[in-house]
């Protein structure tokens, strides 16, 4: 069927949006010489992994790929929470940004300014923003995921096996 595998494609997709804003955070961290970015690295592996690997076999029609739907869900909704609570790595690595941002001397953009928020104020918000959308995104995504994932026949190759024999018994 053709549901898991659009669904495998849009996490995928969601994936690469997900890689290239941690990148980008992860290089404002770095290069000001914080080192937290690492320990968020390795807290959001198994979800990548797991999510990562049952996309691949999903897009293969394997069926391994759809056992490893719930348990990718659980560990990205655990993680989620865990982010959007601010617990370590991820509250860490935020406050780490924070200071790097101002180290780098961030500008305000002008309607921001024009609002009367000051560079502290605004990278508070741009972080509070953004551990708030990636949580409830990444648990939107699992869930969208695990919907799409488990749609459609559950094993091809045998479900096909046992048609001609019900067609023969006739």
């Amino acid at each position: 069927m053709i549901i898991p595998r659009v669904g495998a494609i849009i996490l995928l997709g969601g994936f690469g949006y997900a890689f290239v804003t941690y990148a980008r955070l992860a290089y404002i961290t770095g290069v000001e010489g914080y080192m937290s970015w690492a320990w968020v690295l390795l807290f959001l592996l198994p979800s990548g992994g797991l999510g990562i690997a049952s996309s691949m076999w999903v897009l293969r029609r394997e069926e391994r790929g759809r056992r490893l739907v719930m348990p990718f869900a659980a560990v990205t909704v655990v993680s989620a929470l865990l982010a959007l609570a601010g617990a370590p790595p991820v509250g860490g690595f935020l406050d780490d940004y924070k200071a790097a941002s101002h180290e780098r001397g961030i500008t305000v953009p002008p309607y921001e300014r024009s609002k009367g928020l000051t560079k502290t104020e605004y990278i508070d918000a741009q972080a509070g923003d953004l551990k708030l959308t990636g949580s409830l995104t990444a648990i939107g995504a699992a869930a969208l995921y695990a919907f799409m994932a488990r749609r459609g026949p559950r094993r091809p190759k045998q479900a096909a096996a046992r048609q001609p024999a019900a067609r023969a018994a006739r």
